[in-house]
């Protein structure tokens, strides 16, 4: 649940907080006043973008298939997984783990570059 209370520009962000909007979800780790910019930067940065892949269950449990092997485990191992998991395992082809971050590759139309 999202615990918060705003003051002018600064955010009191309470242990541990969830904030739902625009079909994404924020975590932050700490209790701590901090100015609003710091804690969207906080939480769009590097790590807090790693921290909140490892801290959704569907993100983490396709990072520990992808660590575990390189292959794209069987169908059986995902049927009865949620409807995110079973699409993310769709995407296998286009996934990547980059410095820990999961991502997907986009190919340029002409095939050329990939990113």
């Amino acid at each position: 649940m999202f615990s918060a209370s705003h003051d002018d520009h600064r955010v009191i962000v309470h242990n541990p907080i969830e904030c739902k909007g625009e079909g994404a979800i924020y975590y932050a780790n700490t209790t701590s006043t901090m100015d609003k910019d710091d804690l969207i930067n906080e939480l769009w940065s590097f790590e807090g973008i790693c921290a909140a892949q490892e801290s959704d269950p569907v993100i983490s449990y396709i990072l520990n298939l992808m660590r575990e092997s390189k292959e794209k485990p069987s169908w059986n191992s995902v049927a009865l997984q949620s409807h995110d998991i079973r699409v993310l395992w769709g995407m296998w082809p286009r996934l990547r783990i980059w410095n820990g971050l999961l991502q997907r590759k986009f190919e340029s139309p002409d095939r050329i570059s990939v990113k």
